[in-house]
């Protein structure tokens, strides 16, 4: 399974730490990320707030899960992203 965290923090670090123990991760990618993050996922410099960034990221990576961090305004922004990344805007 490929998936996209996003945010950049300390509970992002956590959600990373656990998330690579997964037998099921194939690929872990973060958007903005930090030190932390990268020692278990291949950061990139896109913004927690760029929509269209996003579903960029999620289409070029074929990310099957996004993990919004606690500091991402989540429910509007995963809605968001997976309309964008679906052609639906």
């Amino acid at each position: 399974m490929r998936v996209l965290l996003v945010g950049g923090g300390g509970h992002e670090h956590a959600l990373a730490r656990h998330l690579a123990r997964s037998p099921r991760l194939d690929r872990l990618v973060a958007a903005r990320g930090n030190p932390g993050i990268g020692a278990h996922a291949t950061c990139v410099p896109v913004a927690d707030a760029a929509i269209g960034d996003l579903a960029v990221l999620i289409a070029r990576e074929q990310v099957d899960r996004v993990v919004a961090g606690s500091e991402v305004p989540g429910m509007h922004v995963s809605k968001d992203i997976g309309e964008k990344a679906s052609g639906r805007r």
